[in-house]
């Protein structure tokens, strides 16, 4: 398959592109700043990994980066939307920051929309793919903090739902997936999952070695 993992340059999404590596696949893996561990990947897989900057701020950035997906890698079997940011999560009402708003809906969910906007004449819709937005939990949290998140997430919800509806007739599948408290950047240290597991999960789903029953899925 080729795949194309949206935040690879840690975390879960470098460890999303380092397991599809592993299993054979053609990866896409993009980042705002290339890393170390991406560069590393790249040494060890060679032309099996195509590394791209793309900023999911500016829809500029995305198209160069899918044309240069294009005319490296054809076409694309599956996507996986992994990159997010998490802001003013503490913050009441009171608090809330307009530009923790702006920036979390910029790469939360119009950076999701704007990718599938270019890519979607690249996605092989007569061979089986798998479109995954990493969501979370915190979309169904309606408790009176963490807005910028938990907003996002639960659009980015509402748009999966909508790609469903888009890519219906099609061998295309859609989910928003949420893959645990994990720990990374974001997680912390104290999360209880090793992004790998989660990773290798979500690359079950991309195969098709596991079918989830709805859109959302909200246990690996």
């Amino acid at each position: 398959m080729h795949i194309l993992v949206v935040g690879a340059g840690r975390g879960l999404g470098l460890h999303l592109a380092a397991e599809a590596l592993k299993r054979g696949h053609k990866v896409a893996a993009s980042c705002r700043t290339m890393t170390a561990d991406l560069t590393d990947l790249k040494t060890e897989y060679g032309e099996s990994l195509l590394t791209v900057k793309l900023d999911l701020r500016e829809e500029g950035s995305i198209a160069r980066a899918v044309v240069e997906i294009q005319d490296k890698l054809g076409y694309l079997n599956s996507i996986i939307n992994n990159a997010g940011v998490l802001l003013g999560r503490n913050d009441s009402i009171r608090g809330i920051q307009l530009s923790d708003l702006e920036e979390s809906f910029a790469v939360n969910l119009f950076g999701p929309m704007l990718i599938m906007k270019h890519c979607d004449s690249l996605l092989a819709k007569d061979q089986p793919g798998v479109v995954v937005n990493v969501s979370s939990e915190s979309a169904l949290d309606m408790g009176p903090r963490d807005f910028p998140y938990s907003l996002t997430k639960h659009a980015l919800n509402a748009f999966s739902q909508k790609l469903q509806s888009h890519y219906a007739g099609t061998a295309v599948k859609v989910y928003a997936v949420h893959p645990g408290w994990m720990k990374t950047d974001m997680g912390g240290p104290n999360a209880p999952l090793d992004p790998r597991v989660s990773a290798e999960r979500i690359l079950n789903i991309v195969e098709g070695k596991t079918i989830p029953n709805s859109v959302f899925v909200e246990s690996l």
